[in-house]
């Protein structure tokens, strides 16, 4: 199954700096963050950053769009799902994501997450420390 990224409808303009600090970013730390109020692009340049990695991670690139997930407890099946991880029988799909990821390299954009933030605290340090890339 190939995977693709949303396309870009328009260009992205003046963001060379911090997508090369990003890129920079991401060989130093294995989770990074993008904050800011809405609307100044922080999805655009996760796409184009997630866009460039696309060869390095082997197309082991995933997006999560969250903004929809409203229950905590959907979280993990909704990133599961962005993933295309069906639960294994006798395991939580968590324990399931986090076994597909473990045996992977992958680059998982989580997007429009801020109000799952206990959640998706939790998942991601629970990937960090189960999953060595």
């Amino acid at each position: 199954m190939t995977r693709q990224l949303p396309a870009e409808s328009t260009k992205l303009l003046g963001r060379a700096d911090e997508l090369e600090s990003l890129v920079g970013r991401l060989q130093i730390d294995r989770l990074v963050t993008l904050t800011g109020p809405g609307g100044v692009g922080k999805t655009r340049i996760a796409m184009r950053l997630a866009g460039e990695l696309w060869d390095e991670f082997d197309g082991e690139v995933f997006v999560a769009e969250l903004a929809a997930v409203s229950d905590p407890a959907s979280t993990v099946g909704a990133i599961a799902t962005a993933v295309d991880v069906q639960q294994r029988q006798h395991l939580s799909i968590e324990d399931t994501l986090v076994e597909y990821l473990r045996a992977r390299r992958v680059l998982l954009v989580l997007d429009n997450c801020e109000h799952l933030r206990g959640t998706i605290a939790s998942l991601s340090e629970r990937v960090l420390g189960w999953c060595p890339t």
